[in-house]
């Protein structure tokens, strides 16, 4: 089963923040909103969720969910995430 990596974004409102799954564009190329302040991957791996920074820039946060999803996908696994999961579980 491939993992699904979805890419959010943190949309700075009045009154406090807000997350939303950045949209796509009919050739695929990720459409930020205006008030984005940050980009965030959130998925699964290993039965756990998780949600980890991927920067300011939405190219560059899109670029990185689709090295994850391609590692991810493959078995390699991805460092960072996997210290993550095992700091989770010891929480």
């Amino acid at each position: 089963m491939a993992t699904r990596i979805v890419l959010y974004q943190r949309l700075n409102k009045q009154g406090g923040y807000a997350s939303i799954p950045v949209e796509y564009s009919r050739n695929g190329s990720p459409i930020a909103n205006k008030n984005a302040t940050r980009f965030y991957l959130r998925g699964r791996s290993g039965g756990k969720r998780f949600c980890i920074p991927a920067g300011e820039n939405v190219l560059e946060a899109d670029a990185q969910r689709k090295v994850m999803e391609a590692r991810l996908a493959t078995g390699v696994g991805f460092p960072c995430l996997q210290g993550w999961l095992r700091h989770q579980r010891h929480r």
